[in-house]
């Protein structure tokens, strides 16, 4: 096989640019972890469903394999490959808000169109991730948590219905009533059953501006134990929560959001804050402040790495988890720590599980906490990367200790073993799934 006959084949059938030229290709042989090296034989910027299907066609028949990359925001090879590279066009990514104030979305688009299309309309979805630069189809695919993840859980849970491309090209639509098994593996699931095309959204009335209060803790061990309370917590608001530690700094930030700024400085927080932190700070401030929207092209600096990973576990063993982590700075406070983040996560209000999702090893506490160690450096820096790596080692081996689980979205060293022992009849039911769909293993064979 010629990469020029395989490229003729994609002219044919897609309506995107397909790009071959070396200097083009190495912009997708890296991802935003810049960990992996993948340079495909040819790149189809996709602009339709049409393109997708296509392109899974011709990789078929070329028995090459295909990845789906959105904004190349995995940090672990996740959307590499070296067949063909399926980067979807976010120009051509398409949001409507329908009159029941669900929305319809193509997985193109990127968050930061989203976010924009539905406040025009009144609307806001219930959860955005940190980054508004990311895909809609590639959050979706790992699962998607941000900051309302406390009162609202995932992404994958506002989702109604999904366009699902399979990978020999035929496009279905699933849902819980409607193809359910594949609704169930589409989403946080990596892409092994197919390719997301668009989703219809469950979305809420906006309100953009937030009343936050964010407490200043002297340590780790110390944060956990004043967030016992949030483990079960039902009452009104808060709404948002995160923790960071950055630049030596430790602050849990909650908030709850209003349609105004007078509603907002009119309100009052739960009673449980005020109890949380001898140093707090109260502010007023718009929502998107939580967020960042980058440039795509800011996103990756192919002289950088980024070793991320994030573990998720219940409240006790996040007290434990923690507490390991203190106990040895030197493992783990190292000079490229960037960040340490925490979100609480929200169980899914309908009882359902995604077989991936970083929440379903606890069946038990309202809610649960994901924890991320983000190490950056550059890539000269072979030791710290090394150092990084064994961070994440560590992490890895304590969170399965503790009956937690990683999310995969990360850099993650787990075999198939590994993952079979954790994921147990999920993993060997997505493993027939895809011996059915996708005999050939083609498809995102580098995602899970």
């Amino acid at each position: 096989m010629s990469s020029s006959s395989l490229a003729d084949a994609l002219r044919e059938g897609v309506r995107g640019p397909v790009l071959t030229d070396e200097s083009s290709l190495e912009r997708y042989s890296f991802d935003f972890g810049n960990l992996r090296r993948r340079l495909p034989l040819a790149v189809v910027r996709s602009q339709s469903e049409q393109d997708v299907v296509h392109t899974l066609r011709v990789a078929r028949s070329f028995g090459v394999p295909v990845s789906s990359r959105g904004a190349g925001h995995s940090v672990g090879g996740q959307c590499l490959c070296e067949g063909i590279v399926l980067a979807h066009d976010a120009e051509a990514g398409e949001v409507r808000v329908l009159e029941d104030g669900r929305a319809e979305v193509t997985c193109r688009s990127r968050w930061k169109r989203v976010e924009r299309t539905l406040a025009g309309a009144g609307r806001m979805f219930p959860i955005l991730t940190n980054l508004l630069r990311t895909s809609v189809g590639g959050t979706l695919s790992v699962g998607g948590y941000g900051v309302r993840s406390f009162v609202d859980g995932a992404q994958v849970d506002q989702v109604e219905r999904a366009r699902l491309i399979l990978p020999e090209g035929q496009a279905v639509w699933c849902s819980r009533e409607e193809n359910p098994e594949l609704f169930r593996f589409a989403l946080a699931g990596f892409g092994q059953v197919g390719v997301l095309e668009r989703v219809v959204l469950r979305t809420l009335p906006d309100r953009p501006i937030a009343r936050l209060q964010m407490n200043r803790h002297r340590n780790w061990r110390e944060m956990v134990d004043s967030l016992a309370w949030t483990a079960e917590w039902e009452g009104p608001g808060p709404e948002l929560f995160f923790a960071e530690h950055r630049a030596g700094k430790l602050w849990s930030i909650f908030g709850t959001q209003f349609e105004t700024d007078a509603a907002a400085q009119a309100s009052s927080l739960p009673e449980p804050l005020v109890r949380m932190a001898r140093e707090r700070v109260h502010m007023v401030a718009n929502v998107d402040m939580l967020h960042k929207g980058e440039d795509e092209g800011e996103l990756f600096d192919p002289a950088m790495y980024r070793v991320m990973g994030d573990y998720c576990l219940d409240l006790e063993g996040l007290r434990r988890f923690v507490a390991f982590l203190e106990e040895q700075p030197s493992r783990f406070w190292l000079p490229n720590l960037d960040l340490v983040r925490l979100l609480g996560l929200a169980q899914p209000k309908d009882g359902g599980r995604w077989p991936f999702d970083i929440r379903a090893a606890y069946g038990g506490p309202q809610r649960v906490y994901g924890i991320g160690l983000y190490y950056l450096g550059p890539l000269s820096d072979q030791a710290g990367l090394e150092a990084a790596r064994q961070a994440h080692r560590a992490c890895m081996e304590k969170c399965l200790e503790l009956g937690g689980r990683p999310y995969l979205y990360g850099w993650m060293e787990l075999d198939r073993d590994a993952r079979q022992a954790l994921y147990k009849q999920d993993y060997t039911r997505m493993r027939a799934l895809r011996q059915e769909l996708d005999p050939r293993g083609l498809l995102n064979p580098e995602s899970l």
